[in-house]
């Protein structure tokens, strides 16, 4: 099954069950979801995604690579005063575990100017993502959430982002206009890796998905 996607700009409430992301950051400026069916149970799927290297597929390598050259320079002493604990890497830029409820949803965030060559990557909190993004900057908000679906589970990934300000949005809107259809294979490839890694372990099925 291939993975789905939906993009869209200002699109805010369509969720129907709440979630640890409407929590954080109930109203956005830009969202983007992906989702995929995977033939294991939702334990077992959220802890292969919990630990995944997200960085690992070699696509993910590539795009995030290519666009992050110059911030792996630019983040590196940020990165180490993050507590280790709450960080996630991919592509060697750092995400902060925002939120996490075990076994079902994990929130990552990250704050900078995505726009600009280097992202502009700031040093910031768990807490700070539950207040408006500070002038200049944008916020980006990523979750990870399993459902039983079927014989399988659901893998649904969305990121959200929120600006400080209109003319922040302005710039960060033109950025993701070129950038949506790499982050869209990004978060793609990540599904895929996630689902053959879930799958790797369990018996043949009859191949038939919902």
């Amino acid at each position: 099954m291939e993975v789905r996607t939906d993009a869209s700009l200002a699109t805010a409430g369509e969720e129907v069950t709440l979630t640890l992301l409407d929590d954080i950051i109930p109203t956005y400026d830009v969202s983007s979801r992906h989702s995929i069916w995977i033939g294991a149970s939702p334990a077992e799927v959220y802890q292969v995604a919990r630990h995944a290297d997200l960085g690992r597929p070699w696509l993910v390598r590539v795009l995030m690579g290519l666009r992050g050259i110059p911030a792996v320079l630019a983040t590196v002493a940020r990165r180490r005063r993050l507590e280790p604990a709450r960080q996630k890497t991919v592509g060697r830029l750092p995400f902060t575990v925002i939120a996490e409820s075990t076994g079902e949803e994990f929130v990552l965030g990250v704050m900078g100017r995505f726009w600009t060559p280097t992202g502009g990557v700031v040093a910031t909190s768990a807490d700070q993502f539950r207040h408006p993004a500070p002038t200049g900057l944008a916020q980006g908000v990523w979750n990870f959430r399993v459902a039983p679906s079927g014989v399988g589970t659901a893998l649904t990934t969305e990121t959200r982002v929120r600006c400080g300000d209109p003319a922040t949005l302005r710039q960060f809107v033109r950025y993701w206009r070129l950038v949506r259809l790499g982050s869209g294979l990004i978060r793609g490839s990540m599904l895929r890796s996630i689902r053959r890694e879930a799958e790797r372990a369990r018996a043949p099925t009859s191949g038939v998905t919902p």
